[in-house]
């Protein structure tokens, strides 16, 4: 079966959340996104921040993500996961010394928003994933300090927050 690589940056990081989507999801590892700035402006189906990548072109910018191997036939049930807001498209990534073009989610132009900010659970579900992969004590402490709203959806809340411990705890 043929198989791609698939660049985490997001909710995905953490390899329990992506192999709940993506069931062969195979993790290989961090990569380092040098020249990108991770920002939380993609309009969510739920009308809430989600995660892409700022080409900022600027080098001290870092952003980190995570390289994953998966069979190309689950490539339609990450993208029904992740929603229509999002273009999936090659994204070239250095891993261990090597090139590798892997593939990732950045958002439409029309679907990004830098005024909405993400659910609390949201934002923590990405720093499980940067915290289970080991990312630089920096990164984590920007992804901690990005502000955020409560999720009136009280069920939607609960069933992420209990999702949030079970990957604080894997």
């Amino acid at each position: 079966m043929a198989a791609i690589f698939y660049l985490a940056y997001g909710s995905n990081l953490h390899p329990l959340r992506l192999q709940q989507r993506v069931p062969s999801a195979r993790h290989i590892g961090p990569v380092a996104l040098p020249g990108f700035r991770l920002v939380f402006h993609k309009i969510g189906m739920d009308h809430s921040g989600k995660c892409d990548l700022l080409d900022t072109g600027y080098p001290a910018d870092n952003a980190w993500g995570v390289l994953y191997q998966m069979d190309a036939s689950d490539q339609s049930a990450l993208t029904s996961a992740e929603g229509a807001g999002y273009r999936f498209e090659a994204f070239p990534v250095v891993y261990d010394g090597k090139p590798v073009e892997a593939m990732t989610f950045l958002a439409k132009p029309e679907q990004q928003d830098p005024a909405i900010l993400p659910f609390d659970w949201y934002r923590d579900l990405v720093l499980a994933g940067a915290r289970w992969n080991s990312l630089p004590e920096n990164y984590m402490a920007q992804i901690a300090q990005v502000p955020t709203i409560p999720d009136a959806d009280k069920v939607r809340a609960r069933m992420n927050t209990e999702l949030v411990e079970v990957l604080r705890k894997a």
